[in-house]
């Protein structure tokens, strides 16, 4: 075997592609940097300090490498691609219920702005990450969200060509709707959350599972039950990327835990969970204007309780910060491979 793979002799077998290709690739961490510079004192500050002995032993669980990543992608893209494309130069947009397009006014038409918060937060994530593996997998889960922003930027413009005024308010409901300014908030906070284990606790294992229910799961339900089959597959579509993300973030919360440095980890959960329940829920009353939806709060406390599970917390841990326990319907795609 190359001596360039000499960290994985000691495994006794031809390595697989994920290992040969994402392992061992930064050499910062233990090595430091060459030349010393205002960005270098940064990172050395805002470094990820989980008492993690081994940062190089986490292994995403779909093992992505870019040729995987590139392909499974490709075909989601097609696939979203012929759903747009049936559309366009159809009546299926004017057919669609007027309460149902102004719930979409209120709701996706801003949606691209917090996800561009998130993609965001998650390339911070990619570039201070500890190993290689933890970097790679990040900062695919940057390219989805930017797929994710891409999808609904086009879905949105479809809609304001058959809906003349659609969207024109977007900009402002984001920047004033009381419903939305506690998700905002929460956003512009993790923005400059500097330090790297705060900003991965805060978006992965925080927000982004919540925020994927509402925006993704539940809405592709309301699209479904609406006559919108389209927008339903597209937020279905996406889902898939979500569910590896998750799966990825629960994978490193369990090796935290393990670590025996779940105390932090709770501390840090603790820290950002009311915030982003209070957010996502005030979110949530855009549906209550057009359709009367029930009170979801309960139902994004047992997400919630659900991710800490995943993540390999004590039931005392989970009991004593989640009411309830991690439900079966719904939750279920959390975790799931890329």
């Amino acid at each position: 075997m190359p001596k360039t793979y000499w960290h994985l002799l000691s495994a006794r077998r031809m390595p697989s592609q994920y290992e040969l290709m994402s392992t061992k690739l930064l050499y910062y961490p233990k090595l430091g940097v060459a030349v010393r510079t205002p960005v270098s004192d940064f990172h050395a500050q805002h470094r990820a300090r989980f008492n993690i002995p081994d940062w190089d032993a986490f292994r995403d669980p779909a093992e992505t490498t870019y040729g995987t990543y590139v392909s499974t992608r490709r075909d989601r893209e097609v696939f979203v691609q012929h759903l747009l494309q049936t559309i366009e130069g159809s009546d299926y947009d004017t057919r669609l219920e007027r309460r149902w397009v102004s719930l979409l006014d209120r709701v996706l038409a801003p949606l691209r702005y917090p996800c561009h918060g998130l993609q965001m937060i998650s390339a911070y994530v990619a570039q201070g990450a500890p190993s290689s593996c933890l970097a790679i997998a990040a900062a695919f889960q940057s390219a989805d969200e930017i797929r994710r922003i891409s999808w609904l930027a086009y879905r949105t413009k479809q809609l304001s060509l058959a809906h003349p005024g659609f969207a024109e308010r977007a900009k402002h409901d984001w920047q004033r709707n009381p419903a939305l300014q506690p998700l905002r908030e929460v956003i512009e906070r993790m923005l400059v959350s500097y330090d790297w284990d705060e900003a991965f606790v805060a978006l992965d294992l925080v927000l982004k599972p919540v925020f994927d229910e509402f925006f993704g799961s539940y809405l592709a339900g309301l699209a479904r039950r609406h006559g919108d089959d389209v927008l339903a597959r597209i937020l279905l579509s996406l889902s898939e990327d979500q569910r590896w993300h998750a799966a990825y973030a629960f994978a490193l919360g369990r090796q935290i835990v393990a670590a025996g440095d779940g105390e932090r980890l709770m501390q840090l959960i603790d820290a950002w969970r009311p915030r982003v329940l209070d957010a996502i829920g005030a979110a949530s009353t855009l549906c209550d204007s057009v359709f009367g939806s029930p009170d979801l709060r309960g139902e994004f406390e047992r997400v919630h309780t659900f991710v800490l599970v995943q993540c390999g917390l004590s039931q005392a841990q989970v009991d004593q910060t989640a009411p309830g326990r991690g439900r079966e319907t719904g939750t279920r795609q959390l975790g799931g491979s890329a």
